[in-house]
């Protein structure tokens, strides 16, 4: 079945409507001022295309935000081998495109303005499995207003195994702060599945105090390649953020630019992070095991730029390996604070490390007068803490007034060389490692 350049205007319902058919392609359609749904399509075996329809000013039934219906722009549910394609959609009330419970989805090339609830959205149906296969690449998507209190995300994935959200370009326009929650790109959990095996890459995200990339719950996550204003993680195994570029979009935004909570497995390496208060913060649980902060490039941080911590406190936290290495960081703008200031602290009770790797970082102060800078600091007043080794080596301090590490001695072996420059004072704590200033 095809339908291919017609015109719909005012209807009383949907634009378009069509279920239980077999190999539709709906092409070149405009749609306007429908009171319900734009293109409503469910129910269709073997295959579905939808390329280059407009879609614009769907208003919807009800008074009340919360009690309306309707307001979809393009919605496929209960169908396979779906394409969507190049569609160009103008301020619906609800999501822009959606498909639910759909397997082998691919949203291309769509372009959308203005929407209400979510622009992009993937997602299973309830009773169902993980859906399989979805690509959501190219698009551009612009413009999110309230029309639903409950909307939350540019672009969102629920319950898919096999993602990819690639190379699409996210913007909000002029100054305006929402009061609903607004997420770049949304990776979550719906009917108790979770997404799993996505990839998130090459993305340009230009948003204001919002979540640039927020993920929970996920197995296998690659983000990589991405511009945005920050990242957010929670309970995440098996996660790789490579070669980001991360950087506060004002002093209204986000104070943090990786936030990690409990993951299990996780890799920050190449990520360029700028203009925060702390630049990485991994808030360790009892199933993170392996983390790992590789040659990232820190700038303009003006506290701490890695901390880790257990802030929910939970118990019996038990972290295999916790590698820093090869990351820059400069550009100190404390003026307010008195304390030290420490390129990495590792807090909190409960916390048991077998092993700490600090190498070959370089952290780099500027400006005068401003408070000392020490090379790591862990386990202050903290219950039941205990790193079983760490290898404190070649890693380079250059700052005013700077202090190396403290609390060395409650450690079995600490070894390592630590370069200095700027740095006239030192404590003594350092143990079987070689001072050069």
């Amino acid at each position: 079945m095809q339908l291919i350049n017609s015109k719909f205007y005012n209807s009383h319902l949907n634009g378009i409507f069509i279920r239980r058919c077999k190999k539709i392609s709906i092409l070149y359609n405009e749609v306007c001022d429908s009171f319900f749904n734009g293109i409503d399509v469910a129910q269709i075996s073997d295959k579905i295309s939808i390329k280059s329809n407009s879609v614009k000013g769907l208003g919807d039934f009800g008074i009340d935000t919360n009690s309306k219906i309707g307001g979809l722009g393009i919605i496929v549910g209960l169908s396979d081998n779906v394409t969507i394609e190049d569609n160009k959609l103008n301020n619906t009330t609800d999501t822009a495109i959606k498909t639910e419970g759909c397997n082998h989805t691919i949203m291309k090339c769509n372009y959308v303005d203005g929407f209400g609830k979510d622009g992009l959205k993937v997602q299973g149906y309830a009773g169902m499995l993980n859906i399989k296969d979805s690509k959501i690449v190219n698009n551009t998507v612009k413009n999110k207003f309230v029309g639903r209190t409950d909307g939350s995300s540019y672009i969102i994935v629920h319950d898919c195994d096999g993602s990819i959200v690639d190379g699409n370009t996210i913007i909000k326009e002029g100054n305006s702060v929402l009061s609903t929650e607004e997420n770049g790109v949304k990776v979550i959990a719906l009917n108790g599945m979770s997404p799993n095996n996505v990839k998130i890459l090459n993305n340009t995200i230009t948003l204001l105090n919002t979540k640039g990339i927020y993920a929970s719950y996920s197995d296998n996550l690659i983000i990589a390649n991405n511009t945005l204003n920050c990242l957010i993680l929670s309970y995440a195994e098996n996660v790789f953020i490579q070669n980001n570029k991360i950087k506060r979009a004002n002093q209204n935004d986000t104070v943090i630019g990786i936030q990690c909570v409990k993951p299990h497995l996780c890799l920050l390496k190449d990520n360029e992070i700028d203009s925060f208060y702390t630049a990485i913060y991994i808030d360790v649980g009892n199933i993170s095991k392996i983390i790992k902060i590789i040659d990232n490039n820190i700038y303009n941080c003006n506290f701490i730029p890695i901390r880790i911590k257990n802030d929910s406190l939970e118990k019996s936290i038990k972290i295999n390996t916790l590698q820093i290495n090869d990351n820059y960081c400069d550009g100190y703008n404390m003026t307010t604070n008195t304390f030290p200031s420490y390129c990495c602290t590792i807090l909190g009770n409960y916390i048991k490390i077998d092993e700490v790797i600090f190498k070959n970082n370089r952290f780099v102060r500027s400006g005068t007068d401003l408070p000392a800078i020490s090379g790591i600091f862990w386990f202050h007043n903290s219950t039941d803490a205990k790193i079983s080794r760490i290898v404190y080596s070649d890693n380079f301090l250059d700052g005013n007034n700077a202090v190396l590490p403290n609390d060395a001695s409650q450690f079995g072996r600490l070894i390592g060389r630590v370069y200095m420059k700027n740095m006239p004072s030192y404590t003594t704590d350092f143990i079987n490692g070689d001072k050069i200033l």
